[in-house]
C-alpha cells in the first residue's frame, strides 16, 4: 500500500499465470479499480552472496540494496538467517559497516531482530549482533554461534543510548575489531557496546536475522577496511599486553594496557619513547586518545610519565576518562623501585574544564623547571602545579592502567627545551617575582613598580588607594611614598578632616567641642552621654532603689517611689508609725 510493504504471506503456488482484484461479498462492497499493471520484476541475484537458513538460497539484487527473507519456521527451531557477503579480510583489525532497513509483520516489531555477523570463519561459527526494532530493553543482543548454535552463555543485551532502530527505516551498524582487544560495536555512530571476539579474528562478514517473525531485510553500502599495524621497533613497552609497540597505517602509536594488574609494579602499562632528553627544563606535549571499554567508562586512566630514568622509576600524571566525577579528573605521583608513591608529589583534583572523553583525543601538556617544579596543562588549561620526585632529563612516555581491556592511541610525543623567554632567564627586575604561565612569564612586581618586567617607576599619586582629599597636593617622594599637602582648615594623612570641626556646633545640650586630629569630641554634663551629648545618660540601670521601690529615670538623677513601709531616698529606712491611744 502506498509503496509499503505490509506482510510477506506464504505462497501456495508457483510464480506465473494470472492476477486480478478480489472482494468479500457478504458486505454489498463496490470495488473500483482501475486495470492492474503486471510487469517483470527486475530483481537479479547477488552475486558471490552465500545465504543459510533462509527464505530462498539467494540474495535479491534491487541495484541499490540487497533484500534477505527471514521467513523460515520459528527462531528456537530454525535460529537465525544469514547471508555472507562476498568481501572478506585476513587482517585482525578491521571495522566493517553496513546500513540495514528491517521490515516485519505487523504486531511482531518487538521481537523481529536484525544485524551483523562478523569474524565468520564459516556459515556456522561466527560472532554477531543483531537489534530488536523498537525494544528499548533489550535494543542490542550481542553473541557467538559455534557449530550452527548460538552460545547463550556468552550473549548480552542492553539498552541503546539512542533508543532503539525503528521498523521500515535505514540504521547503519559498524563493529570495530582490533585484535583480540574488545570489539567495538556502534548504531548510527554511537556506541552501544563492547565485546570480547570468541571466534578467531579476521574471515568474513554478513547479515542476519530471526527467522519465524516474518521479518525481510534491507541492505546495502558494505564497508570493510583493515586496519593493519605495524611495530614501532625504537619504541619500548612494558607491563602491557603486548611486549611490542604497535604502529597504525597512518602513524598513530598504540599501547595495549590489558595486562595482568596485581595493584604493584604492573599495575600501569608503560610505553617510553627512544629520545633521551638532556634538558633540565623542558616541555612535553602529547595528544592522546582513549578506547576504554565501554561498560567501564569511568575507569580508564591514560596519561604521560616523564623524567624516566628507568622502566620502574619516574613521574606521571594520568586522566580519568569519561570521569562523572569532577573532583578526581587526574591524578599525579611517582613510581620508584615499581612502587607508586601516594604521598609527596602524589595528589587527585578536578580538570579546570571538561575531563577527557572516551574516543575522543585529548591534549597533555607537562612543563618541567627544575627551581619551581612541574606545572601540568589538559588541552591549555592548568590543572597541577606540583613538585616532581626525580629530577629533570631522563626519557619521556605513555601509561595507561592495567585489568581494564584499555586501548589508547598517541601520536608522536614531542619534547623541546624550554623557552628563553621564560622565567630561567630572570626577566623580572627591582627583585620582582617571576611567574610562568603557558609560553609566556607574568611579573609580580613590588611597590612602586610596574609593567611588563617591573622596569617602570610607578607614581604613587595616581593610585587610587594614595589619593588626596579636600584640594590636596600629592608629592611623589620614589618607589612607593607619598604625602599629601593639605590646603588650610583641612587635616589627616590624606587631609580628609576639618581642621576646626567645632565650627558647626557639633554638641548640644550644653556639651563642650573640642577639636582632633580626625575630627571632634564633645564634653558633655554630667547625665548625658552620645558623640554629641544628645542622650540622656540612664541612672536607674544600675538599679538604686532597694526594697521593691520603683525607679523613676531623672535628669541627671533618679527619684526612687518606696513601697509600703519604707522611706528615704532609696528607701533603705523601715517607716515606723505611732498608734496614739
Amino acid at each position: 500500500m502506498n509503496d509499503q510493504r505490509l506482510v510477506s504471506p506464504t505462497q501456495q503456488f508457483p510464480a506465473r499465470g494470472k492476477v486480478g482484484v478480489v472482494a468479500l461479498n457478504i458486505f454489498e462492497n463496490l470495488v473500483h479499480f482501475v486495470p492492474p499493471t503486471l510487469r517483470k520484476a527486475s530483481y537479479d541475484v547477488a552475486q558471490g552472496f552465500i545465504a543459510s537458513t533462509c527464505r530462498g538460497r539467494y540474495v535479491i539484487d534491487v541495484t541499490t540494496y540487497y533484500i534477505l527473507d527471514a521467513n523460515v519456521g520459528d527462531f528456537f527451531e530454525d535460529g537465525l538467517c544469514r547471508v555472507l557477503v562476498p568481501q572478506s579480510i585476513s587482517s585482525e583489525s578491521y571495522d566493517y559497516d553496513v546500513e540495514i532497513n528491517s521490515q516485519s509483520a505487523a504486531g511482531l516489531h518487538n521481537r523481529s531482530a536484525s544485524g551483523v555477523m562478523y569474524n565468520v570463519r564459516d556459515a556456522n561459527n561466527f560472532d554477531f549482533v543483531v537489534f530488536r526494532l523498537h525494544d528499548a530493553v533489550q535494543c542490542f543482543l550481542t553473541g557467538t554461534m559455534s557449530s550452527g548454535r548460538i552460545q547463550w552463555q556468552y550473549t548480552h543485551s542492553g539498552r541503546c543510548p539512542n533508543g532503539p532502530p525503528r521498523d521500515r527505516t535505514w540504521f547503519n551498524v559498524s563493529v570495530q575489531v582490533r585484535g583480540n582487544q574488545p570489539a567495538t560495536v556502534l548504531l548510527d555512530g554511537v556506541v552501544v557496546t563492547d565485546g570480547r571476539p570468541r571466534t578467531r579474528i579476521g574471515g568474513r562478514v554478513g547479515v542476519l536475522a530471526f527467522n519465524g517473525y516474518n521479518t525481510t531485510v534491507l541492505f546495502r553500502r558494505i564497508r570493510l577496511v583493515a586496519r593493519n599495524f605495524s611495530h614501532a621497533t625504537d619504541y619500548e613497552a612494558y607491563y602491557c599486553g603486548s611486549k611490542k609497540v604497535s604502529v597504525t597505517t597512518s602513524g598513530l602509536f598504540v599501547l595495549f594496557a590489558n595486562g595482568r594488574n596485581n595493584f604493584k609494579r604492573n599495575s600501569f602499562c608503560r610505553i617510553v619513547a627512544p629520545h633521551t632528553n638532556e634538558w633540565a627544563n623542558y616541555d612535553l606535549t602529547a595528544s592522546l586518545y582513549d578506547d576504554i571499554n565501554v561498560g567501564r567508562v569511568t575507569l580508564g586512566l591514560a596519561g604521560v610519565i616523564y623524567n624516566v630514568h628507568d622502566v620502574d622509576n619516574f613521574d606521571f600524571v594520568l586522566f580519568a576518562i569519561s570521569s562523572s566525577s569532577y573532583q578526581d579528573c587526574f591524578e599525579t605521583g611517582s613510581m620508584v623501585s615499581g612502587l607508586v608513591l601516594r604521598g609527596g608529589s602524589g595528589r587527585t583534583g578536578p580538570c579546570d574544564g571538561q575531563p577527557p572523553q572516551r574516543k575522543q583525543w585529548f591534549n597533555v601538556t607537562v612543563k618541567m623547571r627544575e627551581s619551581s617544579g612541574v606545572r601540568i596543562f589538559l588541552d591549555g588549561h592548568l590543572v597541577e602545579t606540583a613538585q616532581t620526585h626525580f629530577p629533570g632529563r631522563g626519557r619521556v612516555g605513555v601509561i595507561g592502567y592495567n585489568g581494564q581491556d584499555d586501548i589508547i592511541y598517541f601520536r608522536p610525543l614531542v619534547v623541546s627545551k624550554a623557552s628563553t623567554g621564560d622565567c630561567l632567564s630572570t626577566p623580572c627586575l627591582h627583585n620582582g617575582s617571576c611567574i610562568d604561565h603557558d609560553d609566556i612569564f607574568v611579573c609580580g612586581c613590588p611597590d612602586g613598580y610596574g609593567g611588563q618586567t617591573c622596569d617602570v617607576i610607578v607614581n604613587p599619586c595616581r593610585q587610587v588607594a594614595q589619593r588626596c582629599y579636600n584640594g590636596a597636593m600629592c608629592m611623589n617622594f620614589g618607589g612607593n611614598r607619598s604625602i599629601c599637602l593639605c590646603t588650610p582648615g583641612f587635616v589627616g594623612k590624606r587631609c580628609e578632616y576639618p581642621l576646626d570641626a567645632c565650627i558647626s556646633g557639633p554638641c548640644v545640650n550644653g556639651g563642650t567641642c573640642e577639636p582632633t586630629g580626625a575630627g571632634y569630641k564633645c564634653t558633655c554634663p554630667a547625665g548625658l552621654v552620645g558623640l554629641r551629648c544628645e542622650l540622656n545618660e540612664n541612672e536607674c540601670r544600675s538599679r538604686p532603689c532597694e526594697n521593691g521601690a520603683t525607679c523613676v529615670d531623672l535628669l541627671n538623677g533618679f527619684f526612687c517611689a518606696c513601697a509600703q513601709g519604707f522611706t528615704g531616698s532609696r528607701c533603705r529606712v523601715v517607716e515606723v508609725r505611732l498608734l496614739l491611744p
